[in-house]
């Protein structure tokens, strides 16, 4: 969406309005349930930033996520509308996402301006440092890769999430791109998913001993329970311990097995 969405004009002032309410270089956020509204304003312009924290059953993405900026410092300047479903964005939203901005947009103007303002946020905080560790780990890639990877849509999209609720949806882009096999406990194919997983990250066949093929590679397998079965990935041999410890600080609740 641009500055030239009829819904961007039609909330412009009040946006405005709101941002004007934060102090300059600080944030003013609240959160009710799973109504999220946060507005931050700096010597760049304002964000407002409104997100109902239900999740699609079908995408898994935010059911809304919207970001308006206002281009100017003092809260006058241009607004523009965008949306985020995951991690793309949308060119528009549907007539029920209307209806959620519309009404995310007045419980904001309520609770807003009597929150408390507060320092923004670091500008990589802790969890998203962690997880493009892990990333890079799991991808073989380096830091300024994973970053560019998760940076637009996983970032954005998991920000208020719960640890566990981070972890999952991490879980899925993994097993999007075949970086990590999810399996059943008493899967019987275990094997042929973890020699599909290390055919990708050699890029070449395995015809013989899976193990020694990756061992050759300097790497080997990080296996997680999740309780309901195993997430395997594949690391570096020198950066299984790293990766096992950013699993266990990422989500506590998951249980990193012996390297099998």
């Amino acid at each position: 969406m641009t500055d030239t969405s009829p819904l961007a004009a039609r909330h412009a002032d009040r946006v405005r309005a709101l941002i004007r309410h934060c102090p300059d270089g600080k944030t003013l956020k609240l959160r009710e349930g799973d109504r999220i509204a946060e507005c931050t304003r700096g010597r760049d312009g304002g964000l407002l930033t409104l997100k109902l924290g239900l999740r699609s059953d079908v995408t898994g993405a935010a059911l809304l996520h919207a970001i308006f900026r206002v281009t100017d410092a003092a809260g006058d300047g241009a607004v523009t509308l965008h949306h985020l479903e995951g991690r793309r964005e949308t060119p528009d939203l549907t007539k029920r996402q209307e209806q959620y901005l519309a009404a995310l947009l007045g419980w904001a103007e309520h609770v807003l301006p009597s929150a408390p303002p507060v320092a923004p946020a670091p500008r990589v905080p802790a969890w998203q440092r962690d997880y493009v560790a892990l990333y890079g780990h799991l991808a073989g890639c380096s830091p300024a890769t994973a970053r560019r990877r998760l940076r637009d849509g996983f970032f954005v999209d998991q920000e208020d999430a719960t640890e566990d609720g981070r972890m999952n949806a991490f879980i899925d882009l993994l097993r999007e791109e075949d970086r990590v096999v999810a399996v059943d406990l008493h899967e019987e194919t275990i094997e042929a998913l973890i020699r599909f997983l290390a055919e990708q990250r050699l890029g070449r066949p395995c015809p013989g001993s899976v193990r020694l093929a990756l061992a050759e590679a300097d790497l080997d397998l990080l296996i997680v329970e999740d309780g309901d079965g195993l997430v395997i990935g594949i690391v570096p041999i020198g950066q299984i311990d790293a990766a096992a410890a950013l699993v266990t600080r990422l989500a506590p609740l998951l249980t990193v097995r012996g390297f099998a």
